[in-house]
């Protein structure tokens, strides 16, 4: 298990300090080879666990400091001293020397706990980007129970384990449960960049790191081609510090390929690569994979994913993930980690951030599209476009005349909502979803509340990045990441992200929002800046993603239908949704579109599978 939990300014009546905490380190993150630490002193108590030279712990005159993953001190002195004492003895001297103030010295991937009993505060941090994790509750009697997963804070006695209802509908809206709250009422957890300041009983949480943008519409394309060359390379090499063997995941995309490269440049050896295929028509890139390994040499390894993998895998990835996690690319993700560690690779490079960095998924061009016809003027929009497309005779019925009327509705709704105007959620009545009780207990804006939250948050007035930083928030730190860590410890491999570098993150920052999706040019900068060290073929091909083929294999496979129609016939049996939709739902699969009501089915199914893993 590996990971940070513990509690502050609690007693414990029934159960001994070693024990609770033993029980609490069981709902942490497993994983091969971990090394543990812990401290009881009255009312606190801290276990960390990690991988070996991963677990950084200190104690000294009632101040307890942690840390795990891989630090980087900004600061020379600290840097040095972490390099000759252990990031622990820096840790410390830096809360002594600057109290919160120390995140400013500290980057890289990261999760820490200070204990300070002389001020009775604590602290609890995670990294810029979100790639380590932290969950925390305040309790009745004013204590404070924290965990680097819900389940490891669950186990607390103090803990409240209701189930939200107002996440589980945010699970729905966006396949996962996205921060600050958690699927339990009583559980929030960090968003990147934040930290928890608790001091006499008072809980504060602070953002201590939010970057500003260049919003600038030129720049020195030569100079920042250059230096892209060598952050790149650089990320890759701060990924390498590892005893083990280390390989990358190349699904023939763009941000795998340049990670894959690279990392043969930094061993300067051919390195091994793993992809995933699948026997679907227009869900199998694997040629494309085949196209990067030959030319940047690597050794290549493949698997091709079958309907009976995931029919075994389903009730794992469900009891695996802390919270619902609705993503399906877990399953190949998870093969494709299975693939590397029977191959002996203990690190796994990932290309994950390489979209959110720099402008490369089809709705950042979609969004300029849009913003083109609130530039046009508000009189010729209300009073003429707008009359003519929507009373045209029969319009509905005439294609030009129908996107036409698609197009201005999208356009008149503002970003942030319009992000979401083809989720499956959007898309449907909720009365003729969920319960009354069910919609009673919830506010059905809550999710796209909390996008205003993260895009008003971004400090930039370009649409790009104001997009690229609410992403970062949300589908990196909630679901991709969470995506990928979870599926290669279940694998039992350790997954780093270049990309996701401070070093590369500030990069892109600098970068100006044209340079990013240039026109309707997708990752313009980066495809440009590395042309002559990406694939051709990977150059040239359309964005396409890892997803799994469930809604066409469930239209044929019998064990796949079967397991769904359990799960949702027991989804029927809750106080959610409404069987009449469940039963629509499977007839729409059946009837009319596969792919996208497959996707609904897995994530209702999903949810199913995780409260049958998880209720007590």
């Amino acid at each position: 298990m590996t990971g940070i939990c513990g509690w502050i300014n609690l007693e414990c009546n029934k159960h001994t300090p070693a024990t609770l905490l033993n029980t609490m380190a069981c709902g942490l993150v497993p994983a091969p080879m971990t090394h543990s630490v812990t401290k009881k002193s009255g009312s606190q108590a801290l276990l960390v666990q990690a991988e070996e030279g991963r677990l950084h712990f200190l104690e000294s005159n009632d101040l307890i400091v942690s840390m795990i993953g891989q630090p980087i001190w900004q600061d020379e002195k600290f840097s040095a001293q972490a390099q000759e004492q252990g990031h622990a003895a820096a840790l410390m001297n830096a809360y002594q020397q600057h109290g919160p103030k120390l995140l400013n010295y500290l980057h890289g991937a990261f999760g820490l706990a200070i204990i300070d009993n002389n001020k009775n505060e604590a602290i609890l941090a995670i990294d810029r980007i979100g790639i380590q994790r932290l969950c925390y509750g305040q309790t009745t009697q004013g204590g404070l129970v924290f965990g680097s997963t819900t389940d490891a804070v669950r186990q607390h006695p103090e803990m409240d384990t209701t189930i939200d209802n107002q996440h589980i509908f945010s699970y729905l809206f966006f396949h996962a449960v996205p921060s600050p709250g958690t699927i339990y009422h009583e559980q929030q957890k960090l968003l990147p960049g934040q930290y928890v300041h608790f001091k006499h009983e008072k809980l504060e949480i602070e953002t201590y790191w939010n970057p500003r943008f260049n919003d600038a519409k030129h720049g020195d394309f030569s100079s920042f081609k250059n230096e892209l060359y060598d952050e790149l390379q650089s990320a890759v090499k701060n990924c390498t510090d590892t005893t083990g063997t280390i390989g990358a995941f190349l699904s023939g995309g763009v941000d795998s390929s340049a990670v894959s490269g690279m990392l043969g440049k930094v061993l300067e050896k051919p390195v091994n690569t793993y992809s995933i295929g699948f026997a679907a028509k227009g869900y199998d890139e694997m040629d494309y994979a085949r196209a990067s390994s030959t030319f940047y040499g690597t050794l290549h390894h493949e698997y091709y994913v079958t309907p009976e993998d995931v029919c075994e895998l389903i009730p794992r990835i469900a009891s695996a993930y802390d919270e619902p996690f609705g993503n399906a690319s877990a399953v190949p993700t998870y093969f494709c980690a299975l693939l590397a560690k029977n191959d002996g690779t203990d690190t796994l490079l990932s290309g994950d951030g390489g979209d959110e960095l720099f402008g490369g998924n089809e709705r950042y061009a979609q969004q300029k599209i849009f913003e083109f016809y609130g530039c046009a003027p508000e009189m010729l929009r209300s009073r003429l476009l707008e009359p003519l497309v929507f009373g045209f005779p029969g319009g509905k019925n005439i294609m030009p005349i129908r996107k036409a009327r698609s197009y201005i509705e999208q356009a008149n709704i503002p970003l942030p909502d319009r992000l979401e105007s083809y989720n499956f959620i959007n898309r449907i009545v909720a009365k003729e979803v969920f319960t009354d009780n069910f919609l009673s207990s919830i506010d059905t804006d809550h999710p796209q509340k909390l996008q205003r939250e993260r895009y008003a948050d971004a400090r930039s007035d370009s649409i790009i990045n104001r997009i690229l930083y609410l992403e970062w928030k949300q589908v990196l730190a909630d679901n991709d990441l969470r995506k990928v860590t979870r599926m290669c410890s279940l694998a039992g491999v350790d997954a780093q992200f270049p990309l996701l570098q401070d070093n590369l993150i500030d990069f892109s920052t600098r970068i100006p929002p044209d340079f990013k999706v240039k026109g309707l040019k997708l990752r313009y900068f980066f495809k440009e800046a590395l042309r002559d060290f990406l694939p051709p073929q990977v150059q040239s091909k359309s964005k396409h993603g890892f997803g799994l083929p469930f809604g066409i294999w469930l239209s044929s496979h019998p064990q796949l239908q079967q397991l769904a129609k359990d799960s949702l016939s027991d989804l029927k049996r809750r106080d959610f949704v409404r069987p009449e939709f469940i039963d629509n739902l499977t007839r729409q699969h059946r009837d009319e579109h596969a792919a996208y009501y497959g996707t609904a089915i897995w994530v209702f199914m999903m949810l199913e599978l995780w409260l049958q893993a998880h209720e007590r």
